[in-house]
């Protein structure tokens, strides 16, 4: 898995892929304190007893975490399309047989969160380029995501492009798909 520093706040954060049969319960803890705490959503997989965010597709996807002292403050997940099971959501979200690539070669970027008091940081960023290097090294060729209207510009700078209006899913999140082709 990649590992990469980077410098925020006077010190070293370590960025690194996680294999998703290994996902940390810190990751799942840190996605819950974001969507669920913080936000205020509930989403598939919540776990209020154990305070944790678990889905599916954490086990087949692979995860990117920055570390801070050892601490997780940030993650990213990516699941390559053709590990996804014929009915999961995640399917359902794009349109995935419009585009003229095999499902080997795509996937799915989701579950960015990055902790409050790191958020002025550049470790979004940061675990898009690991997720992306990884994708390439893998010779990956069509990313797709859904975002808030309120990040679009992030993911398009990042080579992500609309090719899809937004829609409101089920959770309530407004999503716009975005799909990319990583250069």
């Amino acid at each position: 898995m990649p590992e990469v520093s980077a410098w925020g706040r006077g010190m070293a954060i370590e960025i690194r892929g996680v294999d998703g049969s290994l996902h940390p319960a810190a990751l799942a803890r840190l996605r819950y304190d974001v969507y669920v705490r913080e936000f205020g959503r509930r989403l598939p997989g919540c776990d209020d007893e154990q305070g944790m965010l678990v889905e599916d597709e954490d086990g087949v996807s692979t995860h990117f975490a920055a570390y801070d002292n050892g601490e997780a403050v940030a993650c990213l997940r990516l699941t390559p399309i053709d590990a996804l099971k014929p009915g999961s959501r995640w399917r359902g979200n794009y349109d995935i047989p419009a585009f003229p690539v095999t499902e080997q070669k795509q996937a799915v970027l989701s579950r960015l969160v990055v902790r409050n008091d790191q958020r002025s940081s550049l470790l979004a960023p940061q675990l898009l380029a690991a997720a992306y290097d990884a994708f390439r090294a893998a010779e990956g060729e069509l990313l797709f995501l859904r975002c808030a209207a309120n990040v679009v510009s992030l993911y398009e700078v990042m080579g992500f492009r609309r090719y899809r209006a937004g829609s409101t899913d089920g959770d309530g999140a407004a999503g716009v798909s975005h799909g990319a082709v990583p250069g």
